[in-house]
C-alpha cells in the first residue's frame, strides 16, 4: 500500500510539509471513534499525517453531489498530534486533527472522520470527511459546515470517492490559481509570515 500512495502522491506534486503521525496518536484515534480506520488511511497518517500540498491547485471533484458543488482545492490531509510542532513553526493549527473534532463535536455527522479540508474561496468551511458507518465504511465525502445540517446523513454529504486510496490517486493538479489568491494562501500556512 506505501508504493501505491507514494505513486499517487507523487502524480499531483506531492507535498511540501508533511508530519508523519506516531502508531499511538493513529491507536488513540481509533479507540476514541471505536473502530479500526481504513488500512489505506491509516497507512497514510504513518507515512505522512499532516500533508500540505505543494501546489494550491490540487484539485477534487465530487463522483456524486447533492447539491451544486462541483469540485475544490485541497488545503491540507489533517494531523494528529502536531498542534505543537505547528504552533511552533507558526503554522495552522487547525491542521490538528484533534481540534478539528473539538471544534465540531456538536455538528460533525458522527459516521465520519474528518481527514483534511479544502481551499475555500467563500468564507465558508468545507470538512473533508471519511465515512466510519458500516454500509458506506472508508467513503471520502465533503461536508459544508455553514452549508448542510447539523449531525448531517450520508446523503447529504458529496461523496468525493469510494476510499482514501481512490481520493487520493484522484486528486489532479490544476491550472495555476490566478496572483491575487496567492497571499492569502501563504498567510493561511505561514500564520503571517510570507
Amino acid at each position: 500500500m506505501k508504493n501505491e500512495l507514494k505513486k499517487a502522491v507523487k502524480n499531483f506534486g506531492g507535498f511540501m510539509d508533511t508530519i508523519p503521525a506516531k502508531e499511538e496518536s493513529v491507536k488513540k484515534i481509533e479507540r476514541l471513534f471505536q473502530t479500526a480506520l481504513p488500512q489505506d488511511y491509516r497507512t497514510f497518517l504513518l507515512e505522512y499525517g499532516y500533508a500540505l500540498p505543494n501546489s494550491e491547485n490540487v484539485e477534487f471533484t465530487p463522483i456524486k453531489s447533492s447539491g451544486a458543488f462541483a469540485g475544490s482545492a485541497l488545503g491540507c490531509f489533517f494531523g494528529i498530534d502536531i498542534e505543537p510542532v505547528l504552533a511552533a513553526e507558526g503554522g495552522y493549527e487547525d491542521s490538528d486533527l484533534t481540534n478539528v473534532i473539538k471544534e465540531h463535536k456538536d455538528t460533525m455527522p458522527e459516521w465520519c472522520i474528518p481527514i483534511g479540508d479544502d481551499l475555500d474561496d467563500d468564507d465558508h468551511e468545507n470538512i473533508i470527511c471519511m465515512s466510519l458507518a458500516q454500509e458506506t465504511f472508508g467513503h471520502i465525502c465533503l461536508w459544508e459546515v455553514e452549508k448542510m445540517p447539523a449531525q448531517a446523513k450520508y446523503s447529504d454529504l458529496h461523496l468525493l470517492a469510494n476510499s482514501f486510496y481512490e481520493f487520493l490517486a484522484g486528486l489532479k493538479l490544476g491550472e495555476a490559481p490566478e496572483e491575487a489568491a496567492k497571499p492569502s494562501f501563504f498567510k493561511r500556512l505561514f500564520g503571517g509570515r510570507s
